[in-house]
């Protein structure tokens, strides 16, 4: 007399999901067909944050992000280089011609960064981002109001 088997399903499927700080999905997951790994990936903005003189943001909390300037920044960067794209919005507030120096590995066209102190009484500079891990490739849009 042999043991029988009963088959209970024809596949089955398990996944480990996680969302990340920067909002990429994924799932790990396995099925009738192997391991297999999806993911998606999001953009997560950080609320509005006041400016300080001495500003570094954590590129591992956010790649969009909104500066309300107060105040003359004297030194603004990341910590923390992550592979990627940043948008970074700056805001006057109702005095306007404050100015930012940015980081050193920030580099511009031409060499020029934008000149963020001429901005008026409430106008948007826009700076876009490029980090390949070292260096940071900026453009920017200019005094929009």
């Amino acid at each position: 007399m042999g043991l029988g088997f009963r088959q209970i399903a024809d596949s089955f499927r398990v996944a480990l999901q996680f969302t990340s700080k920067q909002n990429i999905r994924g799932a790990l997951g396995y099925d009738d067909e192997g391991f297999h790994f999806d993911r998606q990936v999001g953009q997560r903005l950080i609320t509005p944050i006041t400016s300080t003189t001495t500003m570094e943001l954590e590129a591992r909390d956010a790649n969009i992000f909104e500066i309300n300037l107060v105040g003359n920044v004297t030194s603004f960067g990341f910590k923390h280089g992550i592979i990627g794209t940043y948008l970074i919005k700056f805001v006057h507030d109702a005095v306007g011609g404050h100015s930012v120096t940015f980081d050193a590995s920030w580099k511009w066209s031409n060499g020029i960064g934008p000149t963020i102190s001429d901005g008026t009484a409430n106008s948007v500079y826009i700076v876009n981002l490029f980090c390949d891990g070292t260096n940071y490739y900026g453009a920017y849009l200019t005094n929009l109001s």
